[in-house]
């Protein structure tokens, strides 16, 4: 009769509580807007967080949404309440965009926030976007149908074949700043796309007695005018950001880029443009390349000197007037392929020696090939750069382009 009367009891008082869920936290698809890509920069007394959503399904344009407060979570909230019908979900970012200030600044807080936070992943990718703000940036790029992700995402796929394929992650960045205090990280310019839209139809610009002739020439040239889309510029083969002690301290241009793939040995496939022996432009096509390390030593144990010898391979592609039927052109043009190799090397060489900055891993390379010399010097290698003897050796080897294998 009791259990009779208890089972009566709870059909009786279920109704009254509902059917609720029980996650406190819970949303409908349909409100969740995804966040790719998270730009990080400097405000003053905090940081502005600018996150950007891919294309949805629907075909909406991306959207963005910035905040600014004394943390990044903090920020993160404030970018929240400008969106009132969806919530921002987090869980899915992709791309890390930070400003030219904030990197010159500081990158510091923003990895320790990539590393505790549940919404970040230590293989993200790092970018720094040179000569302006993560949220300008994020704001002008794309063209109504395709928003930042999607250029980042294309900037992405372009540099890993110009880089090798070595795109460098937030964890790599920390590994990197712990060993040595001095990291790469890949450098993006935006501006306008190389396609642009087809121009409106001109207006009808007859003046009558009653039009404003001035607002008509006016309303002429905007209609001319095409609409630009803004892209992330990777140039010729990208660039690259120099971080030392947690601040962006030099770029490397994309005339240098070729010198830190070498030796940091993620040469990718890329074109170099050399002279024949008239003067006419020769495109070449590296497709393979490295550099060994040789470290030398005093008497008394110390680093005195490296080594430098790289090794390159290359396609010729389009030739000016010289011919490669003539072994005496082949031989010249090859001695164009070292000289250019030899002094991009040497280009990076000279920043790391200027900014006493081992960003190019070479300690470790040294303690691989010398492990017991390595580990009895009493001085990190970068403050040692500006007194070594650098000598770089190149071998090219130049063939046809069906030759290749």
């Amino acid at each position: 009769m009791k259990r009779a009367l208890v089972l009566l009891y709870i059909i009786w008082i279920l109704p009254l509580y509902g059917c609720g869920s029980v996650y406190a936290n819970y949303r409908e698809v349909e409100q969740l807007r995804v966040m790719q890509t998270m730009g990080l920069d400097l405000a003053p007394g905090g940081v502005t967080v600018t996150l950007a959503a891919a294309e949805d399904r629907s075909g909406s344009a991306p959207l963005c949404f910035s905040g600014t407060g004394e943390s990044i979570s903090a920020a993160i909230e404030a970018a929240r309440l400008h969106s009132v019908e969806e919530d921002l979900f987090t869980g899915h970012l992709k791309h890390i965009l930070i400003g030219e200030d904030a990197a010159r600044q500081s990158i510091e807080p923003y990895l320790s926030y990539i590393c505790r936070s549940p919404d970040a992943r230590m293989d993200m990718p790092l970018f720094i976007l040179r000569g302006a703000t993560a949220q300008e940036a994020m704001s002008a790029v794309g063209n109504g149908e395709k928003g930042v992700s999607e250029a980042l995402q294309a900037a992405q796929s372009k540099l890993d074949m110009q880089l090798g394929g070595h795109v460098f992650t937030a964890a790599e960045v920390l590994q990197r700043c712990a060993r040595s205090g001095c990291a790469l990280i890949c450098a993006l310019e935006y501006g306008p796309a190389a396609e642009e839209k087809p121009a409106a139809e001109e207006p009808d610009t007859q003046v009558t007695e009653t039009d404003d002739e001035e607002t008509l020439d006016n309303a002429a040239e905007e209609s001319a005018a095409p609409e630009k889309a803004s892209a992330f510029q990777t140039t010729a083969a990208g660039s690259y950001a120099v971080i030392k002690d947690g601040k962006l301290r030099e770029f490397i241009g994309p005339e240098m880029t070729l010198g830190v793939g070498f030796l940091t040995n993620t040469v990718g496939v890329r074109d170099l443009v050399v002279r024949d022996r008239f003067g006419a432009p020769v495109t070449l096509e590296i497709n393979r390349g490295g550099t060994r390390l040789r470290p030398l030593w005093a008497e008394d144990g110390s680093l005195r000197g490296i080594e430098i010898y790289a090794d390159v391979s290359a396609a010729l592609l389009e030739s000016g007037s010289a011919s490669l039927s003539a072994v005496e052109s082949a031989d010249y043009l090859t001695g164009q392929l070292e000289a250019a190799v030899s002094d991009q090397i040497g280009a990076v060489l000279w920043i790391a020696r200027n900014l006493e900055a081992d960003f190019l891993g070479l300690a470790d390379r040294i303690e691989q090939a010398a492990p017991l010399e390595y580990r009895r010097m009493d001085q990190a290698l970068g403050p040692l750069l500006p007194t070594l003897e650098l000598s770089i050796a190149v071998r090219g080897e130049l063939r046809h382009g069906h030759d290749m294998d």
